[in-house]
């Protein structure tokens, strides 16, 4: 699909927000320079080195950002700053994401931005909540309990290995302790109940979710990435294909190698799902393949672009043209872009670990997609500075420790 023409935004006088300071952030500012030679205002509550130095975007960390009254009062006296300019704002965190929906219809005043309505939010953002309406809609789901204390997993019906998550990934965070994991994989009744019981002497109040390992490696798993116009249509669909997912212990859950790959089946049966809960906005749901039942198992939500959403661009398509479209009315080219194109590999640590780390019957495509080039999303040549090159380097080499420190193969 060809993108909007970067003078339409030039002589509408837009201009863009973006709502964090992480990676995902700093691959929103690339597009918009990639693609329009824009660059955008980043307001965030805490720095973090994705954006760091950066010189196409500009930085303002707000404190209590996070907070409702800060977080409004913030983007108002924004927006009547810049009250001669169309104002579109895309967040990039399940926190700022929720605040948009709970005062859309303060900010709607000011802003443009599309993103699925608090009631949708609520049925969607937890992944209990997800997973009781994967039930209603006929999607695939790991089987799964729920406690909120040790005292609960007795009579646990429940298959080990097992996967052990917060629920309150807000609470858990603020969390600190020898050997926590953002996601445990737990193998035995002991440790699972080690651990459960380690978090809730901390006073986390919030419920645990166990769910049934989905057996294989990461190369099993994808993230399907989807946009839905402001009347609940769905115009987008890009399927990434991971082969690999970063093994330390807070990061879990983050991918580091993925490729973009054509799947029709999949866009349509979540089309069609998307569809019926007249969801809005970008979506991206995580899917592990069951070769026990020949299903992909969805096994969580995100109610806006992923952490790792410049994999689309590196795979050839421009995600952020149909939000634009959409917002200023400008039409689609077709009724829904499902992508085809297989182009550079998206990484997040040394391309030398995947053949390392990667099954061989993986090699021939890990060979086609790297004659393409890989990118990093935080490797820009156009942002160049030291200190940005230290930080890639410091993960592109620290990853090959990071790996033989904490990889574990899964059955």
């Amino acid at each position: 699909m060809k993108n909007i023409s970067r003078d339409i935004l030039k002589e509408r006088n837009v201009k863009f927000v973006v709502l964090g300071s992480d990676e995902n952030a700093y691959g929103v500012a690339r597009l918009l320079d990639d693609n329009y030679g824009i660059h955008p205002m980043l307001f965030c509550q805490d720095t973090l080195p994705a954006t760091d130095n950066s010189k196409i975007l500009e930085r303002k960390v707000v404190k209590n950002f996070g907070e409702g009254d800060v977080f409004v009062k913030t983007l108002v006296d924004y927006a009547k700053e810049n009250s001669n300019a169309i104002l579109i704002t895309i967040p990039c965190g399940d926190g700022y994401s929720r605040l948009l929906s709970e005062n859309a219809e303060e900010l709607k005043k000011y802003y443009l931005f599309n993103i699925p309505d608090i009631s949708l939010n609520e049925r969607l953002e937890n992944k209990i909540d997800f997973y009781n309406s994967c039930e209603e809609l006929g999607i695939p789901y790991p089987k799964f309990d729920i406690i909120k204390s040790v005292d609960e997993l007795e009579g646990l019906n429940l298959k080990f290995p097992l996967i052990l998550k917060p629920n309150d990934s807000i609470s858990y965070l603020k969390l600190s302790f020898p050997g926590k994991y953002k996601v445990y994989t737990i193998h035995s009744e002991d440790e699972l109940k080690i651990v459960v019981k380690t978090i809730y002497d901390l006073n986390y109040e919030g419920t645990m979710l166990v769910q049934e390992f989905i057996p294989g490696d990461p190369s099993n798993q994808a993230s399907l990435n989807a946009y839905c116009d402001k009347n609940g249509k769905v115009r987008m669909f890009v399927y990434g294909q991971i082969l690999l997912a970063d093994p330390l212990p807070l990061r879990i859950g983050n991918n580091d190698a993925i490729y973009t790959k054509y799947m029709p089946e999949i866009f349509d049966f979540y089309r069609e799902k998307l569809e019926s809960i007249n969801y809005t906005g970008f979506s991206n749901i995580d899917l592990k393949y069951d070769y026990r039942d020949d299903t992909y198992k969805a096994f969580e939500m995100n109610l806006r672009l992923p952490q790792s959403h410049y994999f689309m661009a590196a795979g050839g398509v421009n995600v952020l043209d149909f939000y634009i479209r959409d917002l200023l009315d400008l039409g689609f080219e077709e009724e829904c872009y499902y992508h085809k194109e297989t182009k550079k590999i998206w990484m997040n640590a040394h391309p030398k670990l995947l053949k390392e780390y990667s099954d061989k019957k993986h090699y021939d495509i890990i060979d086609e997609v790297l004659r393409n080039g890989y990118e990093f999303t935080i490797d820009n040549k156009k942002d160049f500075s030291l200190s940005r090159k230290m930080t890639y380097w410091r993960r592109k080499y620290g990853s090959i420790k990071h790996y033989k420190e904490y990889y574990r193969i899964e059955d």
